[in-house]
Formats: C-alpha cells, sequence, structure tokens
C-alpha cells in the first residue's frame, strides 16, 4: 500500500485528492507563490520536485541584484519550503518593496529548468 492509497470497508481505495487539494506527485518543477505575501517578518517560499536534482532557489532585488541565495543543493524529490527573513547576504534587513524569487532546478540527465516569482516585503 503507498501513501496515496487506503482501505475502506476492506476495499483497496487510490486516493488523489485530500479536503480538494491534489497530493499526486508533481510533474517537472512547480515553485508556488510565498505566503504570506506582502510580509513582514518572514516569508515561506514552497516548491516541489518530481525527481532528484540540483535546486537553486534565490531572492533578487528588481535592478536583477542578488539579495540572498536560500537553496544551494541537491534534493530529493517532494515537497520543500523555504523561508526568508528579509535579510540579505550580510544579515542585514532589505528594504521595502518588490523583490522577485528565481529557482533554477537541473535534473540528474542535466536538464535545466526555472521559474521566478515577486513578492512584497513591507517593514
Amino acid at each position: 500500500m503507498t501513501i496515496n492509497e487506503i482501505k475502506v470497508f476492506g476495499y483497496l481505495q487510490n486516493i488523489t485528492k485530500i479536503s480538494g487539494r491534489d497530493v499526486t506527485a508533481p510533474k517537472g518543477f512547480e515553485i508556488y507563490q510565498n505566503y504570506p505575501n506582502p510580509f513582514n517578518a518572514q516569508t515561506t517560499i514552497p516548491y516541489a520536485l518530481s525527481e532528484l536534482g540540483y535546486v537553486k532557489l534565490a531572492v533578487y532585488n528588481m535592478q536583477g541584484q542578488l539579495v540572498r541565495e536560500l537553496v544551494d543543493e541537491n534534493l530529493d524529490p517532494g515537497r520543500h519550503s523555504v523561508r526568508w527573513d528579509g535579510r540579505d547576504e550580510y544579515a542585514q534587513y532589505v528594504s521595502s518593496g518588490i523583490y522577485i524569487y528565481r529557482m533554477d532546478f537541473r535534473t540528474v540527465s542535466g536538464e535545466k529548468r526555472v521559474n521566478t516569482k515577486k513578492m512584497i516585503f513591507i517593514k
């Protein structure tokens, strides 16, 4: 029995939704909108991988300058998340404004994928 299967009255049922949410494995990779957004103290950036691969997730300002690297490692498939506290690489709080988070994903076979989203930091 897998995590997506459950026995109901002795019969094996395949479960693909829980409370309206899809629980099947992601196809490729997905990066989701951070929450809360806008944020003040900290925000969470969720993402999902369908296979083992190298992930680099970083925050950039609107000029395209690197603010902070949040993830830089090989990760297993599944759902993941990372928190950002609004600080740069030098542990200084950044200014209020719009920031971009970018996720680069490289599979074991060498395929590369990139996705970006915007978030708002308010002091």
